[in-house]
């Protein structure tokens, strides 16, 4: 019974020793990995993907263009790029910013402050507007100017679709088209979607204007394009793209 439990005890020894010393290798790899600063292993928790290791070089180039701030309009995609950033790792917001509202955060007097100065320091904001049955803020539309005073390194990011499938999402979004129109004064859907055509010539425009800012353009109903263009821009995985919130028109 002695020699069994003497047998025992040197087993557990040495099987002790073994995890001890693979835990260190591990632990010196890590710590190897984090100083040598060449790549973040960044744990996705949304549907559909693992792990994804994503290059900080990359990332640390174009987070200096902070921040990047998301200029389509409400369902075009804005749920979509937030969950991209964030399984990136990077601290992205969409329409709250911390407890509340970002519109509500939003410094529309300058006063010397900048426009989302209080709205929560995030690298990316991927919503901004509200249009609800009292409140019409859509800074994309009306605060181009100030955006670009505030922030003139700013990336923009303008994700576009047929003007008469972003309307169907919008009727098939708790009736945001008549809360649309409403918020812009427009007595039809066809104003809605003449709206929705030239806001986008109009950031085309500005940034020709304003050519600090760099602009990353897509189709949403693009997938190949969007993963190819927000990887090359970001260094993010094109494998973080998933189309979100889209009932009426995936």
């Amino acid at each position: 019974m002695y020699r069994w439990f003497g047998r025992r005890r040197r087993m557990f020894g040495v099987r002790w020793t073994r995890w001890c010393f693979q835990n260190v290798i591990v632990a010196l790899l890590v710590t190897y990995l984090v100083v040598l600063g060449s790549v973040d292993l960044v744990l996705a928790v949304r549907r559909g993907h693992p792990a994804v290791a994503v290059n900080s070089t990359l990332l640390g180039k174009y987070e200096l263009n902070k921040p990047v701030i998301v200029l389509s309009l409400p369902k075009s995609g804005t749920t979509s790029l937030a969950s991209y950033f964030r399984c990136g790792g990077v601290r992205t917001s969409h329409w709250k910013c911390g407890a509340g509202f970002c519109a509500n955060c939003l410094a529309l007097k300058s006063n010397g402050t900048k426009l989302l100065q209080k709205c929560g320091g995030f690298s990316v904001y991927a919503e901004l507007s509200h249009v609800g049955d009292t409140s019409c803020i859509v800074p994309q539309l009306d605060m181009l100017d100030r955006i670009h005073k505030d922030y003139p390194k700013a990336d923009f990011i303008l994700s576009v679709r047929p003007s008469e499938h972003w309307l169907a999402s919008m009727k098939a979004w708790h009736a945001y088209d008549a809360r649309m129109r409403r918020c812009r004064n427009l007595s039809s859907n066809s104003q809605l979607e003449a709206l929705y055509r030239s806001h986008t010539a109009h950031v085309e425009n500005f940034v020709k204007k304003y050519p600090s800012h760099r602009l990353i353009k897509f189709d949403l109903e693009n997938t190949t394009m969007a993963e190819e263009r927000l990887e090359k821009a970001f260094g993010i995985p094109g494998t973080c793209w998933v189309r979100e919130n889209c009932r009426a028109s995936c």
